[in-house]
């Protein structure tokens, strides 16, 4: 039999399970999690920008849902990684895909930048025309 679909309050004995079957790389854990799906109770809207706001809000929402506390990126989300285990592991990440993370990142820093000078260029020139006298013949 296999895992089916687990829900928030199914995550500890489902976990349990799965170390009990040998973690992730033993084969008696991978036939366990071929029908595996997991039903959130949280609704992340994906066609939201990933990088506004509002997707950040309703993502920490979902991690809390599956990690049980509020996330803490200082204190709770930086492990050491062994790259070369997870380069062969299962669910590896592709360089492709931390290249698009990491460009996205860098087209919206850039973005917001911008955004700022050319706000600081138009406060800059507001100032200055209303700090001009009305007019040079008094």
């Amino acid at each position: 039999m296999g895992a089916g679909t687990i829900r928030a309050r199914q995550l500890d004995a489902f976990v349990a399970e799965c170390d009990a079957l040998g973690g992730l790389d033993d084969p008696r854990c991978t036939e366990y999690l071929k029908d595996f799906a997991y039903e959130p109770t949280v609704r992340v809207d994906s066609s939201l920008d990933p990088f506004s706001d509002e997707y950040f809000e309703q993502q920490k929402s979902l991690y809390f849902e599956l990690a049980g506390r509020e996330l803490n990126q200082s204190e709770g989300e930086l492990t050491p990684i062994d790259v070369e285990k997870h380069l062969e592991g299962t669910n590896r990440v592709s360089v492709s895909f931390v290249g698009r993370h990491l460009f996205h990142a860098a087209r919206e820093r850039c973005q917001k930048a911008f955004h700022w000078s050319d706000s600081l260029r138009y406060n800059a020139r507001t100032w200055h025309r209303a700090s001009e006298p009305d007019s040079l013949h008094r």
